[in-house]
């Protein structure tokens, strides 16, 4: 393991500890695996960030200041969304995501999710 995934492992390690339970959280990805521009939806909760007025009476986020990350190592991958709700992403595998297990994470107003896994090919 490289020093830099290290720290960057470290980081999302440290940032989940200290999450009050109030920021995104990943429940899962659907599908769990596949190629540079497929569509993965990333559900959960959350994902229009806590407090009050967030969250429109449809689901939808009324202000969004996150974005989606496939990788932690060097090389890290901000995914394109296509929708954005409080409950799914839908995201656009990013064409610089690296080959193989990718840990897939949710930052909204600077509180990361936890990490879940995705397969890319």
């Amino acid at each position: 393991m490289t020093l830099a995934r290290a720290a960057a492992l470290a980081a999302l390690v440290l940032a989940a500890a200290c999450d009050d339970g109030n920021g995104p959280h990943i429940a899962a990805l659907e599908p769990t695996s596949g190629p540079r521009g497929q569509v993965v939806a990333v559900l959960g909760e959350r994902f229009c960030g806590a407090g009050e007025g967030r969250v429109a009476a449809d689901g939808s986020c009324v202000r969004t200041a996150g974005y989606v990350l496939f990788g932690i190592d060097d090389v890290m991958a901000r995914a394109s969304a296509l929708s954005w709700t409080d409950t799914r992403i839908s995201v656009l595998v990013p064409m610089a995501a690296p080959s193989g297990r990718v840990p897939v994470v949710v930052t909204v107003d600077g509180v990361s999710s936890n990490a879940v896994d995705f397969e890319v090919p």
